[in-house]
């Protein structure tokens, strides 16, 4: 059974299905609320991460205007979480449990062939993570509409990674004719979570 979670807010993704179209809709109502919510007070190292990936995401998405394909951000609130964290079960196998079972209810062809392989990934400073994006999460480094983002990225992923009780995960998932890159990052104390993925979604283009 699938977690009950609920959706916060849908950004970018200019896919060429039906499925997509009805996604993007949802997006527009959807996106108002979050922004706000992001503007008000002080951030949490998370938020601060999701304000900054938010832009990046939708400006990576506009490579796919004339092609197949896109860069899609979701977040969600977990209200629910069923099946339960299993016993002797670490936050870090859990997450990837968890984060699997979303993308599979959200964009099974990312998943439906090959599955999904993720790393956890922690840093203890700008520098050490930007020499893992730029050598392990290709696709965000050589995306020049990431680029602007990237400083402020970098800054916040560092400051997520060292925190208790948040898993960040990268990785890959593969389907039916489709490579997806994913970046997700999976709140355990304040329930939630939110992820990027990259991805043609099946188009030869």
């Amino acid at each position: 059974m699938l977690p009950d979670i609920k959706r916060k807010i849908i950004e970018g993704g200019i896919m060429k299905s039906i499925i997509t179209s009805f996604l993007l809709v949802l997006s527009f109502q959807l996106l108002a609320h979050t922004t706000q919510t992001l503007t008000k007070g002080t951030l949490n190292s998370v938020d601060a991460l999701m304000k900054v990936s938010v832009p990046m995401a939708k400006a990576m998405d506009k490579r796919y205007e004339n092609v197949g394909g896109g860069t899609v951000f979701n977040a969600y609130k977990i209200t629910k979480v069923n099946p339960l964290k299993k016993h002797n079960e670490t936050d870090i196998d859990f997450s990837k449990r968890l984060i699997k079972s979303i993308l599979h209810r959200d964009y099974p062809i990312t998943g439906d062939d090959g599955g999904y392989s993720f790393s956890n990934i922690k840093f203890n400073n700008e520098s050490e993570a930007e020499s893992y994006i730029r050598k392990s999460i290709y696709w965000l480094n050589d995306s020049e509409e990431a680029a602007p983002f990237m400083k402020n990225f970098v800054k916040n992923l560092v400051n997520v990674t060292k925190e208790s009780g948040v898993v960040v995960l990268e990785g890959e998932g593969s389907g039916n004719n489709t490579i997806a890159y994913i970046f997700a990052v999976i709140d355990l104390k304040n329930n939630e979570i939110f992820y990027i993925v990259d991805s043609n979604f099946g188009s030869d283009s």
